[in-house]
């Protein structure tokens, strides 16, 4: 049997796949922070388009879509706030956001 060297080993590409490792680690933390606000952003899209269908060459239609794309971030917010409200009366801990305190009753 061939005997292992361990002054073969290659160093540097132990580095690269931790610096890796590390960018991948930075790459989700991130987006997992993002997701939320783009999943807002998309309902209110989703909103608009939908108004902009429904009422497509009526006169005025700019306005019913504008009232559409304003009630559903008044929509959005009415939900945020009614979670916040649930996640601290229930949730131990002091000073944290909804998330994390979401997080916290779930056991993650």
């Amino acid at each position: 049997m061939a005997d292992f060297n361990p002054e073969l080993k290659k160093v540097t590409l132990d580095k690269d796949l931790d610096k890796i490792v590390h960018v991948e680690a930075a790459v989700t933390t991130v987006a997992r922070g993002l997701a939320g606000p783009g999943l807002g952003l998309l309902f209110l899209i989703l909103a608009a388009i939908f108004a902009a269908v429904y009422v497509a060459g009526e006169p005025r239609a700019f306005i019913i879509v504008l009232a559409a794309g304003i009630g559903a971030y008044m929509a959005l917010n009415i939900g945020a706030k009614r979670c916040r409200q649930q996640c601290r009366s229930g949730c131990r801990l002091q000073g944290v956001d909804a998330w994390r305190c979401a997080d916290h009753r779930r056991g993650v």
